[in-house]
This record gives C-alpha cells, structure tokens and sequence, in this order.
C-alpha cells in the first residue's frame, strides 16, 4: 500500500483558480509528505513551513504565517535529492494558524516532470494513507507531533 489519497481536482484552464460554471473535474493523486519548504510573496520566499500533501497540482503548507486567499506565492519544495523546486502558486485557502492550500500557476515543463516524480517517489516509499480523519484534524496532528510549527 502506498501513501497515497485520491481527491477532486481544481480547474485551472485559462488561470482560474476554483470550479467555475462548466468546469471540469478531475481526479487527480495527492500524496502524504514530510518536505521542507519555504514560501512568501517575492522570490526570496522567506517564510517557512512543511509541506503535508502534494500533488502535481498544488500542495498544503503547514505553516503558522498567515496567508491571504487568492494571493499568488513562491513555494521553494526541498526535494529528497536534495535541491529546492522552486514554484509560483496562489492560495486556495488558509486554515488560522495550521496552514494554507496552495494550487501551483505556471509551471514549466521540466518542474512538471520533477513533481510528477516526486509524487511517484513519495506514494511508493510512504506508509499508507489512512481515511478515518479530516484533512483539518490530520493537518492538526502533524503539527502538534512537529512541535506546532
């Protein structure tokens, strides 16, 4: 068994972020994770956090910094081999001090290729994902066994 969570996907045809009238759905495979990762709203993405969840679409910040809905980020992802994917997103939503869903915006070719590898890599090397807690109460426990980062 793998770590690995299915969900509906988000529309993102023509840079919208949300499901819009006639907006298709799609499956798409979210994996647990235990990265490391910096985020902010220039290049320097001076904030921290971990994320929780990844997809190669968005991912879930666990962070204690507050995020605004709709504002367009940097996400820096610290890869198990041992490099910064560095990304741009927008804020999906924020949950007060646990953390913000992100959906990634323009990602090139080879980031695409990187983070379809690391969602591989990850649903194969994690433990399986159990389905009993919400997202909120399972983002809460991961920050209360971090030390309520």
């Amino acid at each position: 068994m793998t770590g690995v969570l299915y969900h509906k996907g988000m529309n993102t045809e023509r840079g919208e972020v949300g499901l819009g009238a006639g907006a298709e759905k799609r499956q798409r495979v979210r994996v647990r994770a235990s990265l490391g990762c910096n985020w902010g709203w220039d290049e320097h993405a001076s904030k921290s956090g971990t994320v929780s969840s990844v997809s190669s679409e968005g991912c879930f910040i666990i962070t204690k910094a507050p995020g605004i809905r709709g504002s367009e980020i940097h996400v820096h992802l610290w890869l198990p081999s041992y490099r910064w994917l560095k990304l741009r997103g927008r804020v999906l939503y924020e949950m007060e001090r646990v953390g913000l869903g992100v959906a990634f915006e323009g990602v090139g070719e080879q980031d695409v290729v990187e983070l379809m590898w690391l969602v591989d890599h990850l649903g194969q090397s994690l433990p399986a994902a159990d389905e009993g807690p919400s997202d909120l109460a399972r983002h809460a426990d991961v920050r209360a066994t971090r030390g309520g980062l």
